[in-house]
């Protein structure tokens, strides 16, 4: 399923990078924390099973940036929401 969603113009590139398809085409995709800073984002149009999953994924992965995300969260303006979130998942 895909979902259509709206952002400033200046946000669109934001988190964009390159990544290759199992047959070795490039695309363009977001970075994780772009995702997760969508995710939280609309978090009232989220599935619960997969705000957490993506949480849980992202927080075990070793490439996670925190920093990057605490950026893109002041940029979004949802740095409280993130740091939150971070919160509670860290006595996890």
């Amino acid at each position: 399923m895909v979902n259509v969603h709206q952002v400033k113009k200046e946000w669109h590139k934001l988190g964009v990078v390159e990544k290759y398809t199992d047959m070795g085409n490039p695309v363009k995709v977001y970075d994780m924390e772009r995702t997760i800073c969508d995710i939280v984002r609309d978090r009232k149009r989220q599935d619960s099973e997969i705000f957490s999953k993506a949480w849980k994924f992202y927080l075990k992965n070793s490439l996670k940036d925190i920093w990057r995300l605490r950026d893109y969260a002041n940029i979004f303006g949802i740095s409280e929401r993130i740091e939150s979130i971070l919160e509670v998942l860290a006595y996890e």
